[in-house]
């Protein structure tokens, strides 16, 4: 009798013991559940603030370029090639070191009359779609889809604004970014 106790009691032991193991078993799955849950959620987080500054420099940067096209655009119409020219040395020197490539200026016709780089004018990018949106669009800020630039093949996004002269369009000034 004693001996079947025995026996009954190590049974329920290991029986709890089992269940024991079970249940710690199951706690420990739930808890990583929960913890990688938690850890997406803030890492989520951290991805939507991290976009949302990033889009705050991007705005930043763009108005700041965008300031800078409506001053040279300006300074195109009236100055002399010359003092054109170091305005945009100006410019670009204020701006972060090796952000804008450099400045172009076409023509009405699409034919690049000056660049900044000191290469050859003559060059014709009025088959360009950003170039045929500033012709037809209103005067607004436009920023390309990456190009390859065809004064120094490097790979660009213009940003440009139209020129107008007297109402009618003029021409096209370019930061190449």
């Amino acid at each position: 009798l004693v001996n079947a106790r025995m026996r009954s009691f190590v049974a329920l032991v290991m029986v709890f013991a089992v269940l024991a193991a079970g249940v710690l078993w199951w706690q420990t799955l739930r808890s990583q559940t929960l913890l990688r849950q938690q850890v997406l959620l803030q890492a989520e987080q951290r991805s939507l603030h991290l976009a949302d500054a990033m889009a705050g420099q991007v705005q930043a940067q763009l108005g700041m370029l965008d300031v800078s096209l409506k001053d040279l655009r300006d300074h195109w119409l009236i100055d002399s090639p010359k003092r054109f020219d170091t305005l945009v040395r100006e410019k670009l020197s204020m701006l972060p070191p090796g952000f804008v490539s450099h400045v172009s200026v076409a023509n009405a016709k699409g034919t690049l009359v000056y660049n900044s780089l000191g290469l050859e004018t003559g060059v014709f990018v009025g088959d360009r779609p950003h170039f045929q949106a500033l012709r037809e669009g209103p005067d607004r800020l436009q920023v390309s889809t990456p190009v390859r630039s065809r004064l120094n093949g490097k790979w660009v996004f213009l940003v440009g604004r139209p020129i107008w002269r007297m109402g009618r369009f003029d021409g096209v000034l370019y930061l190449l970014v």
